[in-house]
């Protein structure tokens, strides 16, 4: 009898990007891999949301797709959600989801003064419209995400992805809004930056 293995659910190095594409996949494990199941690319793009249901107040162990005021309304209890997480559940170690070539988040402010020095060995990941002009004067490699929550998320991953592979010395990225709405963002963030300026 033939058995076939599958590993669910994380398909990455230890503290390395997750992967959202199949070729991201045989990327990061390649040789340790025999094959990949291609089901097309991820369609949310960052982890779940872990939620801790063993006592009374539900407790979010880890920022996910799912906010906690989605949980809130199908659970019609308050749930607790701390500003850092820090349980012991997957993806919560202070480093993790970083990619090989050294990552530095900045504002948009920050990284606006910063692209007046940048050269062609340095990679930018941003959101911001803002930052077209600036970016047009430079020699950086640059890749832009969308400016809603959901968009950004769906293609963070691929982005840190993409220019890690570009011959570039570091990576910089505009931090995108500190909110609620994206707390799952800036938490993978937390632990895939370097340095936060």
């Amino acid at each position: 009898m033939n058995w076939i293995r599958i590993a669910a659910p994380s398909a990455n190095p230890y503290k390395k990007i997750s992967p959202t594409t199949a070729e991201q996949v045989l990327f990061g494990l390649s040789g340790k891999i025999a094959a990949v199941l291609d089901g097309g690319p991820c369609e949310v793009g960052l982890e779940s949301t872990i939620v801790d249901l063993t006592s009374s107040t539900p407790r979010i162990l880890r920022a996910g797709p799912i906010s906690k005021t989605q949980i809130e309304s199908v659970l019609g209890v308050p749930v607790d959600m701390p500003k850092k997480h820090n349980v012991a559940v997957s993806g919560n170690v202070k480093a993790h989801y970083q990619p090989n070539k050294p990552l530095y988040a900045f504002s948009t402010a920050d990284l606006q003064s910063r692209l007046l020095s940048a050269g062609e060995n340095t990679a930018v990941l941003y959101f911001n419209e803002s930052l077209n002009e600036a970016i047009s004067h430079t020699k950086v490699v640059s890749l832009k995400l969308a400016d809603n929550k959901a968009d950004y998320a769906k293609g963070l991953y691929h982005g840190l992805f993409t220019l890690d592979q570009a011959e570039v010395t570091e990576i910089w990225l505009e931090l995108p809004p500190a909110n609620d709405e994206w707390a799952d963002v800036q938490d993978r963030l937390s632990r895939a930056v370097t340095e936060l300026s």
